[in-house]
């Protein structure tokens, strides 16, 4: 008896749930409501691929001087270890961009 019972709300269940689904609808966003969707994804995605790769590169300048600045003043193993990583920061900056230029 208890399968059955199962079964049977199981299905009123699967029957209301679908038509809830029937009648439901999604809102796009504005600009996902225009013909030309693949274009605005693909330039909204550069833009946020020049973002971020502007900020590790401001960054990566940024460490380069503070590296200088503890090279300057006798902090040579410190200085070199904040130099590399700015350099391989930049180095990571320049292949996202050159990885997103390439493929968008």
């Amino acid at each position: 008896m208890s399968i059955v019972r199962l079964f049977v709300v199981s299905f009123l269940l699967t029957v209301h749930l679908a038509a809830f689904a029937n009648n439901s609808a999604v809102q796009l966003p504005s600009w996902g409501q225009q013909s030309d969707i693949q274009s605005t994804l693909s330039s909204k995605g550069e833009q946020i691929a020049n973002i971020i790769s502007s900020v590790v590169a401001i960054l990566s300048i940024l460490g380069m001087l503070i590296g200088a600045a503890m090279f300057s003043v006798s902090r040579t193993d410190d200085g070199k270890k904040w130099i590399l990583g700015s350099v391989c920061g930049l180095i990571v900056a320049g292949s996202v961009y050159g990885i997103v230029g390439l493929f968008i």
